[in-house]
């Protein structure tokens, strides 16, 4: 009998995920968009789901969450169901060589779960017992997503992210007239909630990063008033506060990672041009923006800020093609002349959308390639550019998780919108929307 190391969990659920309880940490990721990085193997066993006081398609259901999270975290891959291995002892020596590197094991004991977990590459058994239902799907299901979280950080040593929300917008047509407001859902797309109720068009939702916390508010661009101006609004409902007071139209905002500046384009001199403004959800109205950067000749367009605040990545079309370039953030005052914008896409063309990975080491945008927009990755340690998606249909709006590991996008082909999901240990990407409208503009918090 193989002796293992038993550590028992406290869940802390819908909060901060577990750091890490294993001894051994995983070494530092490399991407390698050539090929694909692999996958552990995990086997999730469903032993005992009788003794409880739910029905069983509904455990079923918490069960088949808890497998989709397992397998699209970036890092494992469940193994299919076996049943040899169903009802096999987590102390035999057998899952080795069925080649599992974690085991993940399901009971039920009346309204709660217990849940035994094995890791053997570090020979550590991890155990959450009591952990309790409610009976609502609605909300089981975020709970089974904060054990998936748990479940990864003992493994890896670092936080999961299927307990993390999305933003994004959703069109629909009713009586000839267009409208999109902004929605909420969980990281798989269920559970959503729509936020904003305009009864206009609404693009590009952000979530304001709170430092040490998670947001409350979110920023977004809305055509309510005719031209387009930016606006922050509560998670959890409330009147939404307009954010500048320039006048003529205001687009593309970013958000830096401290939730301190907000750059967005304005044509308020007559051309499309990058302003920044300070920013602050006690005064939004009272900080003044400054242009950063202008061309009488060229139009500029999608600012994002590097995660340390002081570049910024935007488009421009000012050599003929809208291509990226990234920039020091300049003081206010700074003579045009002195400003040094670096192109950085110089293999793919017609972008958009760039968005800094949250650890700064990767910049995703969207690239006109083959006649099909697909999502490429600008690696800023080495200036290389590669492909990450490919396909049939048009890719727009990448937009991190917090891992640097997951991206979200939105397809663009003939109005069958929808949002998917992608890692870059794998790179075969989701579908986590379905229904009538067209889903654009995901966001997902960092």
């Amino acid at each position: 009998m193989v002796n293992f190391k038993r550590i028992y969990l406290l869940v802390l659920l819908l909060s901060t995920p577990l750091s890490g309880f294993s001894e051994k940490k995983e070494q530092e990721l490399t991407v390698l968009l050539e090929t694909k990085k692999r996958l552990l193997p995990l086997y999730l066993s469903t032993a005992n789901l009788k003794n409880s006081q739910f029905k069983p398609d509904f455990l079923e259901a918490l069960c088949t969450i808890l497998r989709n999270d397992l397998n699209h975290n970036g890092k494992t891959t469940v193994m299919p169901k076996d049943k040899e291995l169903e009802h096999l002892s987590l102390q035999r020596p057998e899952w080795g060589k069925k080649g599992a590197h974690f085991v993940v094991q399901v009971e039920t004991k009346e309204t709660f779960l217990k849940v035994t977990a094995l890791s053997l590459n570090n020979q550590t058994e991890y155990v959450i017992d009591h952990f309790a239902l409610s009976g609502s799907l609605h909300e089981d299901r975020q709970k089974i997503h904060a054990l998936a979280d748990a479940l990864y950080s003992s493994f890896f040593g670092e936080p999961g992210i299927a307990k993390e929300r999305f933003l994004y917008t959703l069109k629909t047509n009713k009586e000839g007239s267009g409208t999109s407001e902004v929605w909420e859902a969980d990281w798989d797309g269920e559970n959503a909630c729509q936020l904003t109720h305009t009864g206009s068009i609404v693009v590009t939702p952000l979530y304001i990063p709170v430092k040490g916390g998670a947001p409350t508010y979110f920023l977004y661009v809305s055509y309510k008033g005719g031209e387009p101006k930016l606006f922050a609004a509560p998670l959890k409902g409330g009147l939404a506060k307009r954010i500048s007071n320039l006048p003529g139209n205001q687009l593309m905002p970013g958000i830096s990672f401290q939730g301190e500046k907000v750059a967005f384009i304005s044509d308020v001199t007559g051309n499309p041009d990058l302003f920044i403004q300070p920013f602050s959800l006690d005064s939004p109205l009272q900080e003044k923006a400054f242009q950063v950067y202008a061309l009488s000749s060229a139009a500029q367009g999608c600012p994002a800020f590097s995660p340390d605040g002081k570049k910024v990545a935007f488009v421009s079309n000012q050599d003929g093609h809208p291509r990226i370039y990234l920039l020091d953030i300049p003081v206010p005052g700074t003579s045009r002349k002195d400003l040094r914008p670096r192109l950085i896409t110089q293999v793919s063309r017609e972008n958009s959308s760039p968005a800094f990975s949250p650890d700064g080491t990767l910049i995703a945008y969207s690239a006109m390639t083959g006649g099909t927009r697909q999502i490429w990755l600008y690696d800023v340690r080495t200036g290389r550019e590669s492909q990450l998606t490919e396909g049939p249909l048009n890719k727009e709006n990448p937009a991190w998780a917090k891992n640097s590991l997951h991206l979200l996008y939105n397809t663009t082909n003939e109005g069958f919108e929808e949002i998917y999901r992608v890692h870059l240990n794998d790179r075969d990407p989701v579908k986590i929307t379905k229904g009538p409208g067209a889903k654009r503009f995901p966001a997902w918090f960092k």
